[in-house]
């Protein structure tokens, strides 16, 4: 009927089986887990002693365990029995099993049966684990377990039995148990004492009852516990003696009591060597922490996170050891984590701490410092956090961070910079922003990266200088992305292969379907792009751009050596046989209030005193009412709100551009300012000046957007001629407002 070599596990579950498989028995082996659940076998007769790791014979016909019906000599770990209809049970048959573990879950086995079943369990050599959950046991009399006195047991599992009452004595017996399952009951009320002589226990799950009141008459535990879970119970109060005597206590499971809102402030008093205190799902208002010095977990996730602990400073005075913080989804805003005044912030002190998660809280906005110091963090969650800008230099501090995830957040751009004190960084996740391109240098210093998700963006296009440097790369979430599959990509299919890269969720990383992607990969998955022969070069042609092209070079060099004596002939020309005719607005210059307002970075202030105001004072003496930089914006109104009421009233806006102010997103989100209010009035009312020759590749999208639909620029020439001819440009371009042919795209 079987047969193998070797087996690890043989399963027979639900074969319709009526008795039990002789067959089988040489094919067993000390390791192999036997399954014959859900048939119909009665009666068990296995003289063999071939070893045996486990049998489960949950859910079959058995309804005795005698000495006639079941014999059993073969040395087990495990053997279950649950879900049958047991009405008989033999204790000298208990007695001699050979087995470490035995399960009657969901027999609703009679009272006296189980007494039956301890007496035997009291007679076996081998057995430390019994479980009889939901067996219907709806009380704990005095003396049920008497017959266990002086046994060793691992573990005893008693949920699910509707327990609602715990007689005093009910546990005599279990002096040996060292772990004690009490979950799943209709439990309301938990004195100490009845655990009493229960020298052995470090265990006790009091989890999923209805208990209200925890050790209201101030008896000591006198047990030595080490783990106590209590959750998912109706405790509205923690009173100061409830944990009295438990200094041996290592971990504290009090979540999911959406009832608790109070917590005496010495509550933990009795705990002095708590390590792991989970306090998650409550609706604590008020709760003062005594010094715990060996607290190095603690768990607040949807407790209405109380400002009196959580605030700058206080953590380090209360619980210096902590590793593990987590403060999920406790409407916690920057400022309750970030003192300025002291530049503190909460986790200020915590040189410990290796995991910090602060998803679902609304930050909007991480202020510089807050995770200075903390050295030592490997976690960080910052997901659903409604984070637009994250500045340079915030994660400077985290040299070992191990994974950083930022989902759900309103992220458009990472800064240059951000990540590249995370080189030991392996896990990324940015999934569900709005990102709509990588940075070339993005991950420059990520070379211990594993996995990378940034699915459910709005990115169109990939760089191969951005994934470059991730030489570990091994998996890569892409999917829901708008990515344009044409030859810009064709590097994409190499490296994936190249580096055993796995894209993930491939089925949902589609080419975009439109007429920038190559037509036969539109609507296509990404891992099927391949545009080996619609991408390869043409010699013929590239040989003829050659030549032409070292003409251009030679032409255009002589062209640009001559620049400033063409440019200043062609104007004269141009105004000698056609005129200039100015096309500008209705308005007025003096309908505004201002004349110019001049937008530009701190470090170019010395050009424009040098040079852009002189300029202005000699060839353009009525206008005098300039704004120039950010300390001559209105006050008493935000940064932004400050630039754009300037923009609005000026009759023309200079913007000044160098390296340095490319390097400030404020200055960025400046120009987007401008530029929208520019595509609201539907006039060339900005100039931007380039005081640096900027290379195109070193420009954001937005501005090489702006020049590529011929905006007017300058750009700051070094010699005497170009000066003459850029002040003659500007003056001219000061004085009229061209009305604009088309508008950027906001987005």
């Amino acid at each position: 009927m079987f047969s193998s070599n070797s087996l690890s596990l043989l399963n027979a579950a639900s074969s319709n089986l009526e008795t039990f498989p002789g067959d089988v028995v040489e094919l067993l082996t000390s390791s192999t887990i036997l399954s014959l659940s859900s048939n119909r076998i009665r009666n068990i007769n296995w003289t063999s002693s071939n070893p045996l790791n486990s049998l489960y014979l949950d859910s079959n016909s058995f309804r005795q365990i005698s000495n006639e019906s079941f014999v059993l000599n073969n040395p087990l770990d495990t053997l279950d029995l649950s879900t049958n209809p047991l009405e008989f049970i033999e204790a000298t048959v208990i007695a001699s099993l050979n087995i470490k573990r035995i399960y009657l879950m969901n027999t609703h086995i009679a009272l006296n049966q189980i007494r039956n079943f301890f007496h035997g369990i009291s007679l076996s050599t081998y057995i430390e684990e019994l479980n009889l959950s939901d067996t219907e046991l709806h009380a704990i009399q005095a003396g049920l377990f008497t017959p266990l006195k002086g046994k060793s047991l691992a573990k005893v599992n008693i949920e699910l039995n509707d327990i609602n009452v715990i007689e005093d004595g009910g546990f005599d017996g279990l002096g040996g148990v060292n772990q004690l399952q009490l979950g799943w009951n209709n439990l309301k009320l938990i004195k100490p004492n009845i655990f009493k002589g229960m020298t052995a226990l470090r265990y006790l799950s009091l989890d999923k009852n209805r208990i209200v009141t925890l050790n209201e008459d101030a008896v000591p535990w006198n047990v030595s516990l080490i783990e106590l879970n209590l959750a998912s119970n109706e405790i509205i109060s923690i009173n100061s003696s409830a944990f009295h005597g438990l200094k041996t206590l290592r971990k504290l499971d009090l979540s999911e009591n959406h009832k608790l809102q109070l917590i005496e402030s010495d509550s933990f008093a009795s705990c002095p060597f708590i390590a792991e205190l989970d306090l998650s799902n409550t609706h604590i208002f008020h709760l003062h922490f005594p010094y715990l010095p060996f607290l190095t977990s603690l768990i607040l996730q949807y407790s209405f996170c109380p400002d009196k602990l959580i605030r700058p400073g206080n953590l380090e005075t209360k619980a210096p050891s902590l590793s593990t913080l987590n403060l999920i989804d406790n409407i916690l805003g920057s400022e309750k984590l970030w003192d300025s005044s002291t530049n503190k912030s909460s986790f200020y002190g915590l040189q410990n701490l290796s995991r910090l998660e602060l998803s679902s809280n609304p930050l909007l906005s991480i202020p510089p410092g807050i995770f200075k110091n903390l050295s030592n963090l490997q976690i960080l969650r910052l997901d659903d956090c409604l984070l637009v800008v994250l500045e340079t230099g915030i994660f400077s501090d985290l040299s070992h961070l191990i994974l950083l995830s930022m989902q759900s957040n309103h992220l458009r751009a990472i800064s240059t910079g951000l990540f590249d004190k995370l080189q030991d960084l392996q896990y990324l996740f940015l999934p569900g922003n709005e990102f709509t391109y990588l940075d070339g240098n993005v991950f420059q210093y990520l070379s211990n990266l594993v996995f990378i998700d940034i699915s459910k963006n709005r990115i169109s296009g990939l760089n191969h200088s951005t994934f470059r440097p991730l030489s570990n790369l091994r998996k890569l979430y892409l999917s829901d992305n708008p990515i344009v599959c044409n030859c810009d990509l064709k590097w994409f299919p190499v490296w994936l292969k190249g580096g055993n890269v796995e894209l993930i969720d491939s089925f949902e990383t589609i080419c975009l379907d439109t007429v920038a992607t190559l037509k036969q990969f539109r609507g296509k998955q990404l891992i099927t792009f391949n545009p080996t022969g619609d991408c390869d070069a043409n010699i013929v042609l590239y040989s003829c751009l050659a030549v032409v092209g070292m003409v251009s070079i030679f032409t255009l060099g002589l062209i640009y050596y001559q620049r400033w004596w063409i440019r200043y002939r062609l104007f004269l020309l141009k105004l000698c046989f056609v005129g200039y005719e100015v096309i500008h607005d209705d308005a007025d210059r003096e309908e505004y209030q201002y004349d110019l307002a001049v937008m530009l970075h701190e470090a170019d202030d010395e050009w424009v005193d040098q040079h852009l105001r002189p300029a202005l004072i000699e060839r353009l003496p009525d206008f005098n009412r300039i704004v120039c930089g950010d300390e001559e914006l209105m006050l008493g109104m935000y940064y932004l709100d400050a630039v754009h009421y300037a923009t609005e009233r000026s009759f023309k806006t200079i913007f000044v551009i160098s390296r340095a102010a490319l390097q400030d997103q404020w200055f960025l989100m400046k120009f987007r300012t401008v530029l929208d209010h520019v595509n609201d009035v539907g006039t060339e009312k900005m100039v931007i000046v380039f005081v640096e020759d900027i290379g195109e590749d070193e420009l954001p999208f937005l501005i090489r957007l702006f020049l590529s639909d011929h905006r007017p620029y300058l750009i700051w020439p070094g010699d005497e001629r170009g000066q003459y001819y850029f002040w003659e440009e500007l003056t001219k371009g000061l004085t009229v407002n061209l009305k604009c042919n088309q508008l950027i795209p906001p987005n």
